[in-house]
């Protein structure tokens, strides 16, 4: 039989008649059917495939051709019969993607020695674009049995000289359906083999194109990375930058792609991982296009991180090495921020200055720059270099809605320089104008040039100065005051009594008997004022000023009762009369003495429920432990401090540093350090980051007598 297959082939390659070639099809295929292992079957089989090929039978072909190969792999036609396998399928595509039936030749002349063509080699490279996606597409059976073909020809026959085409074409058929990973595998030995062939350049940007497209960049960067160890390829020149070598795209990919690993770190929460990632990244690129932007955003996450000291250090870095960077300027505030975090006050306001000086444009967080600046020179003493920022950031910001309290603070610091005349000045300005400033500043203003009159000892200007800030609280309408503006007139209220009390305090009972009368309906007459005024001051419901008014009641019972029971005793009087009148007084005594009892229970009370304690929370704690001693529990230990300090400032929230490139945010620091502490000014508030004032005041020296009032 074999010789008669052979007979009938010989016939037909003579007369290349396509009926004796199927003919001879059918003999060849009953031979392989009836002797598959027989010595013959190798050879036998590979001429029945090439004879399916002359008819135009592809699919058999290729089928027949895959069997040669696997019947024996180093065989005589194994090569060819894999790299005509290849070829089988490629007719068989370009059929299908021209819409037409696989024929079998049914007559007509063959020439079965006729070349068979070579592989197609790639046209143009595909290009993905960028913003669409580019999910996994179903491969066409015939393109994916063609894509096998390929590689398992190249696996047979890595030196021939067809492989790079064999190998292209694989790898494209993987990319063309977005099976990218299969697709640059095939890419990259066809890379390392050919590494200046003309396609390679283009395989290398296929790769790195599908990788920067899906945005893996882990992928990106191993590829990028490799490429650039291939000097021939990396040497070549850059298609897309003529003057460029290949290798300085590459190292742009390179960094790029390790750049936004660590923004994918990031946004899975790992900040501090992150943070660290980015300022090796400096280190380890100090020239990339990127690096200002790590380091920005390495001391950014540092201070997220809580790690203060390395957030300074990333961030002095930066303005030291970019000054040219975007980041240059922002930086400069950032670090006063950093600064006001671990109390370094000096190195805050410095940095803050610098901030506010390189900005041509005043912004808003210029603002905060500059005043924050103020804050921290008045913090650490340096009173003249506030009062000079103060009055930068008003020239700076004239029109801000806080200006009027940003005047006030640099008349308090000269109020705390005794420099009382410019104070006054400031203060006294503010008073001027009415139309622009609000009455609760302007109360504010008369109150503290009461007290500069006050602290010069001219009791007179400083009660008329009060009197005239009750005045100006009578044209107080709905919504002019705020809780602050109403504590001043308490206490402007409660301070004016001062002198009222002090007469009724030095009142004492003196014989005569006549004049002892008169002394004590005077004293009485002066009681009940004083009692309606204090319970008048305690109904303004302000607190601190209530618990001093409270207390004020008590100390006038109790004065009251001593009075009565020090009185002197007629010398006319005999014994009994004597034990009467005593018994008499202290019938007087004992039912005001439970009036000043209950007054100083309820002053202590009121401290307890506002937890506010203040000088007359103490008087009024001695007071009844001298009544009943240890049936009171004792005040918590505080220093006094005028309730006036702890009313919010005007403040802007300031700048919030922001982590540059998509960036999102579960914190995983590997070890935790010890929290910041919050370092507060007594008497001032900061332009805080988080947007919150931080309250202080002045520490209070307890009281020497029991006349202090609640502004001392």
């Amino acid at each position: 039989m074999r010789d008669i297959v052979q007979e009938y082939h010989r016939e037909a390659q003579k007369t290349k008649d396509v009926k004796t070639y199927a003919l001879a099809r059918d003999i060849y295929k009953e031979y392989l059917d009836n002797f598959p292992k027989s010595e013959h079957a190798y050879s036998m089989r590979f001429f029945y495939a090439e004879i399916l090929w002359a008819l135009q039978d592809y699919e058999n072909a290729a089928i027949n051709y895959e069997l040669v190969v696997k019947a024996d792999p180093k065989g005589k036609y194994s090569v060819t019969a894999a790299y005509d396998r290849v070829l089988a399928y490629e007719k068989m595509v370009e059929i299908m993607e021209k819409g037409q039936k696989s024929e079998t030749l049914k007559e007509g002349k063959v020439d079965e020695k006729k070349s068979k063509g070579a592989v197609k080699r790639v046209e143009k490279f595909i290009k993905l674009e960028k913003g669409k996606t580019y999910e996994q597409k179903e491969i066409p059976k015939i393109e994916l049995e063609l894509a096998k073909a390929c590689d398992e020809f190249t696996q047979l026959a890595p030196n021939h000289k067809e492989f790079f085409a064999v190998k292209f074409k694989a790898a494209t058929i993987y990319y063309k359906y977005n099976h990218f990973d299969e697709a640059s595998k095939r890419f990259g030995e066809f890379i390392e083999k050919f590494p200046d062939n003309k396609f390679a350049l283009g395989a290398a940007d296929m790769i790195l194109n599908s990788y920067e497209i899906k945005e893996d960049w882990a992928s990106l960067f191993f590829w990028a990375n490799k490429f650039i160890k291939i000097k021939p390829l990396a040497s070549q020149k850059d298609p897309a930058e003529k003057n460029k070598l290949y290798q300085a795209h590459l190292q742009e990919i390179v960094e790029g792609s390790a750049f936004n690993i660590i923004i994918d770190m990031q946004k899975k929460g790992k900040v501090l991982d992150a943070a660290v990632a980015f300022r090796d990244y400096v280190d380890k690129y100090p020239q990339a296009k990127h690096t200002d932007k790590a380091l920005n955003n390495a001391h950014v996450l540092f201070a997220e991180a809580k790690y203060m000291d390395k957030a300074i250090e990333s961030a002095s870095l930066l303005i030291d090495k970019f000054q040219k960077s975007e980041f240059y300027e922002p930086t400069f505030y950032k670090l006063g921020y950093y600064y006001e975090k671990i109390a370094d006050f000096q190195n805050a306001s410095k940095y803050y200055e610098i901030y506010f000086d390189k900005l041509k444009k005043k912004t808003k967080e210029a603002g905060d720059a500059i005043y924050n600046s103020a804050l921290f020179r008045e913090a650490t003493g340096d009173l003249k270099g506030a009062i000079n920022n103060y009055q930068i950031y008003i020239k700076a910001f004239p029109t801000n809605k806080d200006i009027t309290q940003v005047q006030m603070k640099i008349a308090k610091i000269y109020d705390e320089m005794k420099d009382y005349e410019k104070a006054k000045a400031i203060y006294k300005g503010i008073i001027s104008k009415p139309k622009d400033v609000s009455m609760s500043d302007m109360i504010e203003a008369q109150y503290e040039i009461a007290m500069i009159y006050k602290k010069l000892g001219q009791v007179p200007a400083y009660e008329k100065e009060l009197q005239t800030l009750l005045k100006m609280a009578e044209k107080i309408k709905k919504g002019d005051a705020n809780e602050k503006t109403f504590y001043y007139i308490a206490n402007a209220r409660f301070l004016l009594t001062e002198s009222a009390f002090k007469s009724y305090m030095s009142l004492k009972l003196q014989l005569p008997e006549g004049t002892m009368r008169k002394q004590l309906k005077e004293k009485t007459e002066k009681l009940d004022k004083l009692v309606k005024e204090y319970t008048a001051i305690l109904q303004m419901g302000q607190g601190d000023v209530g618990i001093a008014a409270l207390c004020r009641i008590g100390m006038i019972y109790q004065d009251f009762t001593r009075t009565l029971l020090d009185a002197p005793i007629p010398k006319n009087l005999n014994d009994e009369q004597r034990e009467i009148y005593v018994a008499e007084l202290q019938n007087m005594a004992f039912p005001v003495e439970e009036k000043a009892i209950e007054a100083y229970e309820k002053s202590i009370a009121k401290s307890y429920e506002l937890t506010l304690y203040n000088e007359y929370s103490k008087i009024a704690q001695e007071r009844l432990d001298g009544y009943k001693p240890g049936s009171y529990p004792d005040l918590p230990e505080t220093k006094y401090v005028a309730k006036e300090y702890f009313y919010g400032q005007l403040f802007y929230p300031s700048l919030i540093a922001k982590v540059e490139e998509p960036v999102k945010k579960e914190v995983k620091p590997e070890e935790k350090k010890e929290e910041k502490k919050e370092q507060k000014k007594e008497g001032s508030e900061v332009k805080s980051e988080e947007g919150t004032p931080s309250e202080g005041g002045e520490e209070k020296t307890e009281p020497q007598e029991n006349e202090k009032t609640p502004e001392e």
